[in-house]
């Protein structure tokens, strides 16, 4: 298994919100005790990308649909059908506004 580093967009877009993707430096992931973290206001998804290639995946995607929680409006108490709902309408809409995010995605997968 090849630790090839992956290209994460600069920005992803969540229903008209542009999302900046940060590099999180690993001294600064490690000091909060995660490996990413979205912040909803500064707009910014940050992940720590000295991580392995599918570990920077699986984060990214995470931090990705806390994003369209935040912007669907999605809550704890939300039941599982309704919370099934706004994630498809959501990520189907990151998917069309934003591509590379599928190239991303499939770039991890051929890094395997």
């Amino acid at each position: 298994m090849v630790n090839d580093p992956i290209t994460l967009p600069e920005k992803v877009k969540v229903a008209g919100y542009n999302i900046a993707i940060k590099d999180w430096p690993p001294h600064a992931a490690s000091a909060s005790r995660r490996y990413g973290e979205f912040s909803a206001n500064e707009m910014e998804i940050r992940i720590d990308m000295s991580m392995h290639s599918e570990k920077v995946l699986d984060v990214f995607l995470h931090e990705l649909y806390h994003a369209v929680f935040w912007v669907y409006g999605i809550r704890d108490e939300d039941k599982e059908e309704r919370i099934c709902d706004q994630l498809s309408a959501g990520m189907s809409q990151v998917y069309i506004d934003n591509p590379d995010i599928l190239r991303f995605i499939n770039e991890s997968r051929e890094k395997r």
